[in-house]
């Protein structure tokens, strides 16, 4: 063969290698490993106290329900006796008008999951039914006023938005890429049930508690078309279980997932992103109705001069000796992929040869000058 038809046989390859890009995936480098137990066994108790000169008080309490990542069993086992409201979900109210303890006991099991990150999905892929359900801004309506805290149509949020996912064509990688920005830019800050901040201003301020947080990750995939919405529930840190929010977003070849940034704040690993731990429970995913969020932020109504506390007690957790495994990889994109096997296979073609391309005759021993 002549060096023309190694040319020839190079460029064959090469084609063909350009040729099989879209059937090459990328390839997904696991740099570091995080597990996290399969599910956990709990109960706890839940301690209301109301006390001070108040002439009444009405408390409203969401109980968690049955899904396919948890099984809970709630019982109130001290106190004055509650109502149950079944509306978009399940409360258990409380009318009060002298100082009163009242005590719920949670019980249950809830299992962790990991979602692949894997996808080649784009915005054209998603159902119309959740672009209806989840492309608007949303407000949180109290007894004074009615406050937008999800925006969609913000142009501060949504030039942040363009700018942070432009260059990614996946509904994945846009959400990552958010999720990243979220995790690295912004701190939390602890906040009180008299003030919400709304997503513009966290945007401006550089903090917020976990639902104001998840207010700016939701108005930010809103924005650029990508489903989003908050879900609250308890979360259990280690000490104690608390309040906790969370995002829930939609990617069309894998699904309905769960994003919480609030764990990967400062971090350089990110183990909240397209994870569920088994220590969140779920109380209430948002519906897209705004009136819905707003019940969710009545948890008391008071005429008088009213002192409250909440607290939590763990009485037992168990976690399982299975793990699910929370991989941060590291996306070697296709196109390199490809370029490697491809530059491997020029290789050792020519070094397969009994005369290489790259092989010249060396002036020297049995060589004659003329």
């Amino acid at each position: 063969m002549s060096w023309k038809a190694d040319i020839v046989v190079g460029i064959v390859l090469i084609s063909t290698f350009i040729l099989l890009i879209p059937a090459v995936k990328p390839l997904a480098v696991p740099i570091d490993v995080t597990f996290v137990p399969e599910k956990i066994v709990f109960d706890f108790t839940r301690t209301i106290t109301l006390s001070g000169n108040f002439v009444r008080a009405h408390l409203q309490v969401a109980i968690p329900q049955n899904t396919s990542s948890q099984n809970i069993y709630v019982k109130q086992i001290e106190g004055s006796r509650h109502t149950t409201q079944k509306t978009f979900t399940t409360f258990w109210d409380w009318n009060i008008n002298h100082r009163d303890s009242i005590k719920i006991e949670y019980s249950g099991v809830s299992y962790g999951r990991v979602w692949e990150q894997e996808s080649s999905s784009t915005l054209n892929d998603i159902p119309q039914k959740y672009k209806e359900k989840y492309l608007h801004s949303e407000y949180i309506r109290t007894q004074d006023s009615t406050k937008y805290v999800i925006f969609v149509d913000n142009e501060e949020i949504r030039t942040l938005a363009l700018k942070i996912t432009s260059q990614y064509s996946t509904v994945l990688d846009k959400l990552k890429a958010i999720h990243t920005y979220i995790a690295r830019n912004y701190h939390y800050e602890a906040s009180t049930r008299d003030y919400i901040k709304s997503a513009v201003e966290v945007l401006h301020s550089g903090s917020g508690d976990c639902d104001e947080l998840s207010f700016l990750y939701v108005s930010l995939a809103r924005s650029i078309g990508i489903p989003a919405w908050v879900v609250y529930g308890l979360l259990y840190d280690g000490t104690t279980w608390g309040y906790h929010a969370w995002v829930r977003t939609y990617i069309p070849d894998i699904g309905e997932v769960d994003c919480d940034v609030v764990s990967d704040l400062g971090q350089i690993k990110f183990v909240g992103f397209l994870t569920k731990t088994p220590y969140h429970i779920e109380i209430w995913a948002d519906d897209g109705n705004s009136e819905h969020l707003s019940e969710m932020y009545t948890y008391v109504d008071y005429v008088g001069i009213l002192q409250i506390s909440d607290s939590y007690a763990t009485k037992t957790l168990k976690q399982s000796a299975k793990n699910v495994a929370i991989s941060n990889p590291y996306i070697i994109r296709r196109e390199y992929v490809l370029a490697i096997i491809g530059i491997l296979f020029l290789v050792m073609y020519l070094f397969s040869r009994k005369a290489p391309l790259f092989m010249v005759p060396i002036r020297g021993e049995g060589t004659k000058e003329r």
